[in-house]
């Protein structure tokens, strides 16, 4: 693996934390403003990529996709963050997370707990390790600027969004 320039590690776990910030409200919370509106759901799935009655086709695929693209920068991170680790050892810690998700989703009825959702979670983290791969191959010494740089511009559209949202709702 190509060294990485890493000048201010307390950026990458500054932005790793907003990153866990959202991601743990858009998991357990699906955004929402209020505990009054998040609607109270408790079942399980542990048969992979089945579908419900009641859901299309297209929203599962979507939901799938939005899964896998939601943990791609948490791939990313962990191998920022943990580079010295293996590879699987990189792969247990959002398999262990998404896991976690999924268990309080059930016990405290915040969704459906899904099979497919953990195995999208991990898949998403693959990939972002995968990219890290290739960003080092492209960005070199510069490829952890590069993320969190990119990273940053994200967070901060996301939390105009985010406050768009909260202000519209009030």
């Amino acid at each position: 693996m190509i060294k990485t320039k890493r000048n201010n590690v307390k950026l990458e776990y500054i932005v790793f934390g907003i990153y866990l910030f959202f991601l743990v409200w858009l998991v357990l919370f699906k955004f929402s403003i209020s505990f009054d509106s998040i609607i109270q759901n408790r079942g399980i799935n542990l048969i992979p990529f089945s579908t419900s009655e009641e859901s299309s086709i297209r929203i599962v695929v979507r939901e799938m996709i939005y899964n896998v693209f939601v943990f791609i920068p948490f791939g990313l991170y962990i191998s920022i963050i943990c580079d010295k680790w293996s590879f699987w050892k990189k792969v247990l810690l959002p398999f262990g997370l998404s896991l976690i998700f999924e268990v309080i989703q059930y016990i405290f009825a915040l969704g459906i707990s899904d099979i497919t959702d953990l195995i999208n979670n991990t898949s998403g983290a693959v990939l972002g390790i995968g990219l890290f791969s290739l960003l080092c191959v492209l960005f070199r010494r510069k490829t952890v600027t590069v993320i969190n740089v990119l990273m940053l511009i994200f967070e901060v559209c996301f939390g105009g969004l985010f406050l768009v949202h909260a202000l519209a709702n009030l």
